[in-house]
């Protein structure tokens, strides 16, 4: 899961910080996020996904193929 949350935010060239702010945390506590050093909330991957437009199966890597969510 990690892999691809750092993957994701290099892939739209966008900081750390930057993906902090959308999650609502330090940038130290991201940094901490995507080594896997802490885990990442319930409610800071749902921003995640949002800001991102992908479905949480493929961040959790049950599947391979970018999906974009559901249209509320």
């Amino acid at each position: 899961m990690l892999k691809r949350i750092k993957e994701l935010r290099i892939e739209k060239g966008l900081s750390e910080e930057e993906v902090a702010k959308v999650l609502g945390v330090s940038c130290k506590l991201y940094c901490k996020i995507e080594k896997g050093e802490v885990s990442i909330k319930a409610s800071q991957l749902v921003a995640f996904c949002k800001f991102f437009n992908i479905s949480p199966d493929y961040i959790f890597e049950f599947i391979d193929e970018k999906r974009e969510l559901p249209k509320e």
